[in-house]
């Protein structure tokens, strides 16, 4: 057994021997050096993504959910009006092209955001129209947000025109056992 360094087997004698000394030392201090540096990167992402997520992500998400509360809060209100305006209103008095008018410049002195008013009946077929588009004598039957509104009673679909790509107004259907 050895008793001390002198013991020791001789791996390389003179200079060879100190550059492999220092070639050692070198790796280890670089070792001691590096692995803690990357430690510490590794945790720094991690509270960096945390953090992020926290002053970032997470406030972003309670505006895109109250903007979507206001406007579900929005079209309810505007699809109330309209179940109001069926009820009071009969099918013929809907149908009259003059009272239609009428009715749709009442509701947008109150509501500007309606773009038209329209009645069809449960063939599909637009009885009245009064609005910016010639949409009178149009027949929607084979449309899919007609299907939808003759199987659930009533539905809520986006429009858009053929040559007028930027303009997609909502507009509500309710089928309320006319005609």
């Amino acid at each position: 057994m050895p008793k001390g360094l002198k013991d020791f087997p001789h791996y390389a004698e003179g200079p060879e021997r100190y550059n492999l000394l220092r070639k050692n030392f070198v790796l280890i201090v670089c070792a001691t050096a590096i692995i803690p540096l990357l430690l510490m990167a590794a945790i720094n992402y991690y509270q960096y993504q945390s953090a992020l997520k926290e002053e970032i992500v997470k406030p972003l998400s309670r505006l895109i959910t109250g903007t979507k509360h206001s406007l579900e809060l929005f079209l309810s209100e505007r699809e109330s009006t309209l179940r109001l305006l069926i009820r009071e209103r009969s099918f013929e008095e809907l149908s009259n092209q003059a009272r239609l008018n009428f009715i749709f410049q009442s509701l947008k002195a109150e509501f500007p955001e309606f773009v038209d008013l329209g009645l069809i009946d449960a063939s599909g077929l637009q009885r009245s129209y009064s609005g910016p588009y010639e949409l009178k004598g149009k027949n929607y039957k084979d449309q899919d947000w007609f299907q939808e509104v003759q199987l659930r009673g009533r539905g809520l679909r986006q429009r858009r025109f053929p040559g007028i790509p930027k303009i997609s107004p909502f507009r509500h259907s309710h089928q309320a056992g006319y005609g």
